[in-house]
């Protein structure tokens, strides 16, 4: 009788712990969405302008951004594998709501400089946190081959987050002018911070206390040197990503050349996103239906195809290529991040993210830079099509060097 009232027990309380680690999938959605959900991603860039940046110091603020994510990327995952997943992600929270305080009361570089480096804290906290915190939840309960769908339906709430609120920015920014969206930018990030503060820490994820911190880091480091598939994988998303920040985050003055009322930039900002983020659907159901090589170069194809048409006509009609690259570019993150996971073990799947990271923001410094070169000296088109040049010259490479292990290799368990 005391051994089935144990076995009771125990199950009920295995149910609970499985109930409460399901419950992190949905916390986490509508974790994103409030931290997704800020006005003031729709006039950025020209809010920094009406403050005097030009496109050179705007470059010149992310790559300040970029140094503070390569400096802290890869020591703030080897933070969450051997501290508390769940604390590095509410430290993201927390310096994530100073990045859109701080704009408020900056008319020069420097003030925006302060935002760029709080921005830059917020995201690499968040950086390979979450999805190691989700991916050993699932793992607990037996679902990570599930992994991808909850990765592609996270970037469509965070999408949806972001265009609902860019909507509703452009509005703001037209009837109110631009300061006033920062202001309603501020209140979401407390509300994100709270649902994270409910999550529930898989028991999977132990610390590696017993290891030495940047003993940590060495051996993630040697992990991914070891595994020349895991390379390649980092290297698409690395190439495929830095491209897509720029055609984000520029995206604002791309419209403004093409004569795009500025009552219109929430609404096109707001399809592009959701564009992008049903790609992440796309990601799921393609994976199981042809194989990762084939995916990989169709997408890539695709991108190219739809970023050098944007270029053609220079006028509204730009739009249709270019909201249907950013569409194909969406169906890449979940295909890599999901690689990376269910390649990497626990104890270093926080850190291997986050170098995956790392080396994406230090490649977009590049990027950046020659971005910032041609659309200074030539024009805004002339940057787009250098990101549509180097799309074209890794698939080159990528079609040549591609391994074959990548459709074959086993998961780790």
């Amino acid at each position: 009788m005391e051994i089935n009232n144990s076995e009771n027990i125990k199950s009920a309380m295995d149910s609970q712990v499985i109930k409460k680690l399901r419950a992190n999938l949905r916390k986490y959605y509508l974790f994103t969405f409030f931290s997704a959900f800020i006005f003031a991603y729709v006039v950025e860039r020209i809010f920094q302008q009406a403050r005097g940046l030009s496109v050179t110091q705007m470059v010149y603020l992310d790559i300040i951004f970029f140094v503070i994510v390569l400096v802290l990327e890869v020591p703030s995952g080897a933070l969450a594998d051997r501290w508390s997943r769940k604390n590095v992600l509410l430290l993201g929270a927390f310096f994530a709501f100073f990045e859109f305080l701080v704009p408020i009361f900056a008319y020069n570089f420097w003030v925006f400089a302060i935002a760029s480096i709080t921005a830059a804290l917020g995201v690499v906290l968040k950086s390979g946190t979450a999805n190691a915190l989700i991916y050993d939840s699932l793992k607990t309960i037996k679902e990570e081959n599930n992994f991808e769908r909850f990765l592609g339906r996270e970037k469509f709430i965070h999408y949806l987050g972001n265009s609902l609120a860019i909507v509703l920015g452009g509005a703001i920014a037209h009837y109110s002018g631009l300061v006033s969206v920062y202001w309603w930018s501020l209140f979401s990030i407390p509300v994100a911070f709270l649902i994270a503060a409910t999550m529930r820490e898989p028991k999977i994820h132990t610390t590696t206390e017993e290891v030495e911190y940047w003993q940590h880091i060495k051996d993630a480091g040697k992990f991914v040197f070891n595994h020349s598939s895991l390379r390649f994988i980092i290297l698409y998303g690395v190439i495929t990503g830095a491209v897509l920040m720029e055609l984000d985050e520029y995206s604002q003055l791309f419209f403004q050349a093409i004569s795009l009322p500025l009552l219109f930039f929430g609404v096109i900002t707001s399809i592009r996103l959701l564009l992008e983020g049903s790609g992440g659907f796309v990601a799921h159901r393609l994976k199981n239906k042809i194989k990762l090589n084939s995916a990989l170069i169709l997408i890539l194809l695709l991108a190219i195809i739809f970023v050098l048409l944007s270029l053609y006509t220079k006028s509204l009609l730009s739009l249709i290529p270019l909201l249907l690259a950013f569409f194909a570019l969406g169906i890449i993150s979940p295909l890599v991040l999901g690689y990376i996971h269910h390649h990497t073990d626990s104890k270093h799947r926080a850190t291997v993210e986050s170098f995956q990271s790392l080396f994406l923001n230090g490649f977009s410094i590049l990027v950046g830079l020659g971005f910032a070169f041609f659309s200074d000296h030539f024009s805004i088109f002339s940057g787009y099509g250098l990101l549509g040049v180097i799309l074209l010259v890794y698939f080159v490479y990528f079609v040549i060097r591609r391994p074959r292990i990548l459709d074959v290799e086993s998961k780790i368990s």
